[in-house]
C-alpha cells in the first residue's frame, strides 16, 4: 500500500542529498517502526525548505546582480559627466579657451552685437561669460521649432567670432541621456 507521503516526496527523490537529509527516502512500512510516518513527514518538510532556499537564493542573486549592474552603470556615467568640461576642453583645444591677449575682452552687449552680425537668422538665448582669462564665452542659440534644445557654441571673448563646434558634445549628450533615463 502506497502512502500519501510517498506521492509527495517522489518528485524530490533525486534532488535530496543523502548527506543533508539522511538516507534516501523509502516508503515507510506501517507497523514496522512507529515513528516512520513522522520521519517521512519531516523529510518532506525538509525537502520543501531545501527547495525554498534554492529558489530564494536564485531570486536574490538575480535581483542583486541586476541592481549592482544598474548602480555601477549610473556611477560610471556620472563620473564621466563630472569631468565633461575638462574632457571637452582637452578634445577641443582652442575652442573653450583661447590664448590670452593684451587687449580687453568685449562687453556682453558688444559680444551680442558681433554675434547678431555673424548669425543674423539666429537668436541668442543665453550668453555665459567667466572672469577666467582666456575662457571663451558660451553662447546658446534658440532651438528651431520642434527641437528641445538650441545649439551651444563658444565665441572668442576678444573678437566675438564664433569658434568651431566642440568635439565630443554628441557623446556627452548620449552619456547624459543614458545616465538620467538609461535610454
Amino acid at each position: 500500500m502506497e502512502s500519501p507521503t510517498h506521492a509527495l516526496l517522489e518528485p524530490f527523490r533525486a534532488e535530496l542529498p543523502a548527506t543533508v537529509f539522511g538516507p534516501p527516502y523509502s516508503v515507510p512500512r506501517y507497523g514496522a517502526n512507529p515513528n516512520a510516518l513522522r520521519d517521512s513527514l519531516r523529510r518532506a518538510l525538509a525537502a520543501h525548505r531545501y527547495m525554498f532556499k534554492k529558489i530564494w537564493f536564485q531570486l536574490h542573486w538575480f535581483i542583486g546582480i541586476t541592481a549592482g549592474t544598474l548602480l555601477m552603470t549610473i556611477g560610471v556615467t556620472g563620473a564621466i559627466l563630472a569631468f565633461r568640461e575638462e574632457i571637452m576642453d582637452v578634445l577641443s583645444p582652442g575652442v573653450m579657451h583661447v590664448q590670452v591677449r593684451q587687449q580687453a575682452t568685449l562687453t556682453p552687449q558688444q559680444l551680442l552685437d558681433k554675434l547678431r552680425a555673424a548669425e543674423p537668422a539666429r537668436r541668442v538665448t543665453t550668453l555665459t561669460l567667466t572672469a577666467e582669462p582666456g575662457a571663451s564665452a558660451r553662447v546658446v542659440f534658440a532651438p528651431p521649432p520642434g527641437v528641445r534644445r538650441g545649439e551651444a557654441r563658444y565665441a572668442d571673448p576678444y573678437t566675438g567670432a564664433l569658434l568651431p563646434p566642440v568635439t565630443g558634445a554628441e557623446f556627452f549628450e548620449f552619456i547624459e541621456r543614458f545616465h538620467r533615463w538609461l535610454l
